[in-house]
């Protein structure tokens, strides 16, 4: 069984590296060993899950092989976001943390994680109250890098307009930025080609909303979901990851009755049928009270 630098099982095939990084690994049929490298755990299972799959039946796909077929896909169902409870105990917990802004942020928002690393304070239109997603920033480990870069597709060009308790964390931290520890290693400027213009952009470092305390630069990709796997064990809850964060907005504004097209608007979707087929799950809860309203209407 392989362990996190913290000490905790990842499970077979599974550890992490002192750079962050997790390693999935297996023996193959053949007997070869194979190994690969990735920024969270989770994305580390499901390569593992998957690799193991088609290498144990490999035999069994080439028949099939014409007719495209493909891994079994996860169930919708099995997409994860926070139960009331278990929001409310994690929240309480991660008072204490340093990433605590990025966290209520990303559920205030339901931005993804390589958004929230690129946000600058001057996407931030504070007399509207909403923030520009026009970027998304990424650690490369491999070159030992900050990559910056466009969003996921064209739909993914949004603004976004703020809560109330969004607006605050940002404009807190705005106030706090000529305070705050900065790297020498934050002054640089990142180039990249706009997906939507095709010209080239930059992204001023500097310029970084979430920054973090102790190194003075932005906390890598795979430091959110390490730290967030670590408070989920202290507030007694199962381990969940960034995206997790962002289901958990999405399953709220379905509760709260937001439409279909405006979360997919919201959420940077190009087809309304991704926000529906992804976010569908209801709660418990919810289910009981339709059954509730339909049984209702139908006695009168």
């Amino acid at each position: 069984m392989g362990k996190s630098l913290g000490g905790k099982e990842l499970g077979e095939g599974l550890s992490q590296r002192k750079d962050g990084r997790f390693s999935a690994r297996y023996r193959s049929k053949a007997g070869k060993r194979v190994e690969k490298y990735f920024d969270s755990v989770i994305d580390a299972k499901k390569w593992l899950e998957k690799a193991k799959y088609e290498d144990r039946n490999l035999k069994k796909l080439a028949p099939f092989d014409g007719l495209n077929m493909r891994f079994p896909q996860k169930e919708k169902s099995d997409i994860r976001f926070l139960s009331l409870e278990d929001e409310a105990k994690f929240f309480e917990q991660a008072k204490r943390s340093h990433n605590y802004d990025q966290y209520q942020f990303v559920r205030e928002t339901g931005i993804r994680c390589g958004e929230l690393i690129a946000l600058c304070f001057s996407d931030i239109d504070w007399d509207e109250g909403t923030v520009e997603i026009n970027k998304t920033m990424k650690f490369r480990y491999k070159s030992s890098e900050w990559r910056a870069g466009s969003p996921k597709t064209i739909a993914g060009y949004r603004t976004l307009p703020l809560t109330k308790k969004a607006y605050k964390i940002l404009r807190n931290l705005y106030e706090g930025k000529s305070e705050r520890f900065e790297s020498e290693d934050l002054n640089q400027m990142l180039e990249f080609t706009d997906r939507k213009t095709g010209k080239k952009r930059y992204l001023n470092m500097k310029d970084l909303v979430f920054v973090n305390y102790r190194t003075g630069m932005p906390a890598k990709n795979s430091s959110y979901n390490t730290h967030l796997y670590k408070l989920c064990e202290e507030a007694g809850i199962a381990p969940f990851s960034m995206h997790t964060l962002r289901h958990t907005y999405a399953t709220r504004a379905i509760a709260a009755g937001v439409s279909p097209k405006a979360l997919q608007k919201l959420l940077g979707h190009e087809q309304v049928s991704t926000s529906m087929d992804i976010y569908v799950g209801l709660s418990e809860d919810s289910k009981r009270d339709a059954v509730r309203l339909l049984e209702e209407y139908s006695n009168n």
